[in-house]
């Protein structure tokens, strides 16, 4: 069986560059180290060749060692922190009609008024993990006028037109879906298009 062609210099610095990116799973940690000292270093110097002091020649990693790679629990960072983007919907027809006539509340709200856009991010994102975790239903956030009223207020001052039109790409991102099942405009006896409903999943609907 022919041997394996060596390791280029491109290939060897490419896969200290993978080894650097990647995690072992829990518990691992020790094992995965020792493992890719052991093929960085070792384990890819050809045996048949005398390694030159300035460019050491290197063979490719043998299938049992990527193997064990495997083994080890090797995972890309970027793999391992990508979340699952969960679908939005809209607002229940029937719980809509509910609040508008007064027979549900809205459980909380958040008025970004007066704001920049950094201030606006970091409210907005704040309030909805703590009504997340308070196990609020349906709140209302405020990006330009709105009529007050509501259980819980959370006013913090005054910006419309940029808001209202980055607001609803915040609520878009992976890290709020995960907490929100859909947004709409509001009613107009909760501000219309300057408001904007928005219902939070319960949090024993997240793992």
């Amino acid at each position: 069986m022919a041997r394996k062609p060596p390791l280029s210099r491109k290939d060897i610095k490419l896969w200290q560059k993978v080894a650097k990116t990647v995690e072992p799973l829990e518990g691992r940690s020790a094992e995965l180290k020792a493992l890719i000292e052991t093929i960085d270093t070792q384990s890819l110097m050809d045996p048949g060749n005398q390694p030159d002091a300035t460019h050491p020649v290197q063979r490719r990693a043998s299938d049992a060692e990527l193997n064990a790679l495997k083994e080890a629990g090797i995972r890309g960072k970027a793999t391992s922190k990508s979340k699952t983007t969960l679908p939005l919907a809209g607002i229940d027809r029937k719980e809509k009609k509910r609040i508008v006539r007064g027979q549900m509340a809205i459980d909380a709200r958040l008025d970004l008024h007066g704001m920049t856009q950094r201030e606006a991010h970091t409210a907005l994102f704040g309030f909805l993990k703590s009504a997340h975790q308070q196990n609020r239903k349906h709140v209302l956030v405020i990006t330009g006028k709105g009529s007050r009223g509501e259980r819980e207020t959370y006013a913090i001052g005054q910006e419309k037109g940029v808001l209202r039109r980055v607001v609803p790409k915040w609520l878009s991102e992976p890290d709020v879906r995960s907490i929100i099942v859909g947004f709409e405009e509001a009613h107009p006896s909760l501000g219309g298009a300057g408001a904007l409903h928005i219902r939070l999943r319960r949090r024993n609907k997240i793992r």
